[in-house]
């Protein structure tokens, strides 16, 4: 349900080389029950209208089980 409230948090740590970001996730999240997530991130910085963007990858596990996806944001 996309409506679940989420609660919990992930520790983030990564480093960015020049336009490049590489980061792990980890961590619990809960809905009605806990899930560790452990996840890796790969992305790319760019610029969008002037503004900075970033858009990657992730792929991990969340409840051992291997999960894939991606992720964009844009500074407002």
């Amino acid at each position: 349900d996309l409506d679940t409230e989420i609660s919990g948090s992930l520790a983030v740590a990564g480093s960015i080389t020049g336009a490049s970001l590489m980061a792990g996730a980890t961590g619990v999240l809960t809905d009605d029950e806990p899930h560790d997530v452990d996840l890796a991130m790969d992305g790319t910085f760019y610029d969008y209208d002037g503004g900075l963007a970033v858009y990657g990858a992730v792929t991990g596990t969340i409840d051992d089980q291997a999960e894939e996806g991606g992720f964009g944001a844009i500074a407002d």
